[in-house]
Formats: structure tokens, C-alpha cells, sequence
């Protein structure tokens, strides 16, 4: 199964390690998760997301497309206590009202894991971006 969102951090850090199977929720139901975070003027999460374009790059090359022929933007990185005014206001809300969403636990599960390795980066001041592995038709990942 293709993993859903994770973190991607600027640089390592030492006994972190990144889960890229989890957050398969967040990925399907980035609409109503980011509908939610405006209703409680909070931003929403997919503006934290970005990707890697040498990653991009490989993958278009995989599926036989030319990756010049696409204008695929530079990697963005945010400070991690602003995704986690968001991942928190959302647990909150979630956790007072888990009909207030599909999949409320699956959603609160994937953010509390975000949420433990974004502490962990703002306390470290390492910036972050929310990202997703490019996978291939067939391969598991």
C-alpha cells in the first residue's frame, strides 16, 4: 500500500526516525481535514505540504516522461511550531467531537505522530514539510 503523508525534515535528527507508511487518512481526506482547520481559523494542513523535485524528477523519468519538460517547483520548508498550532487545534476539535470528520481516530492517530516529531524538530529548530513517497504502479511501499 502507497503511504500517505509524512514529515520530511531539513536535516536528521538523532534518534527520530519518519514513519512514510502512516498518514494515509490525511492524504484521503485532505479536503475535509483542511475544511475543518478553516472553520476553526486555523491554516490548513496541505499548506504545509511540499515535495522534493529531484524525487519528482525520478519518478516522471520512471513512468518515461522527460522531467525538463515540467516546471516543478523548489522545496518549501516551514517552522514547525506553525504546522503545530494547527496539528494541535485540530486534535482538540477531533477529540471533542469525532463525528466531526470521517475516520476521526484514523485522523487522530496519524496527527499525534506528526505532532511527536514536529516538538522534537521546533525544539531542535529544524524546519519541516509535509510530504508523500512517489510510488510506482505495483510497487508496495
Amino acid at each position: 500500500m502507497a503511504g500517505g503523508w509524512h514529515v520530511r525534515l531539513e536535516r536528521d535528527l538523532p534518534g527520530v526516525e519518519i514513519a512514510t507508511g502512516s498518514g494515509v487518512t490525511l492524504l484521503y481526506l485532505q479536503r475535509q481535514i483542511d475544511e475543518l482547520a478553516e472553520r476553526l481559523e486555523l491554516q490548513p494542513l496541505s499548506r504545509f505540504f511540499s515535495t522534493n523535485p529531484e524525487a519528482v524528477s525520478t519518478y516522471l523519468a520512471e513512468q518515461g516522461l522527460n522531467p525538463a519538460e515540467f516546471d516543478l517547483p523548489d522545496e518549501e520548508w516551514y517552522d514547525p511550531a506553525d504546522a503545530l498550532e494547527t496539528i494541535r487545534g485540530l486534535l482538540t476539535a477531533i477529540r471533542a467531537e469525532p463525528e466531526s470528520i470521517p475516520k476521526g481516530d484514523r485522523i487522530v492517530s496519524d496527527l499525534e505522530g506528526i505532532e511527536q516529531v514536529l516538538a522534537l524538530a521546533a525544539q531542535q529548530d529544524v524546519r519541516f514539510h509535509l510530504a508523500r513517497e512517489l510510488t510506482l504502479p505495483g510497487e508496495a511501499n
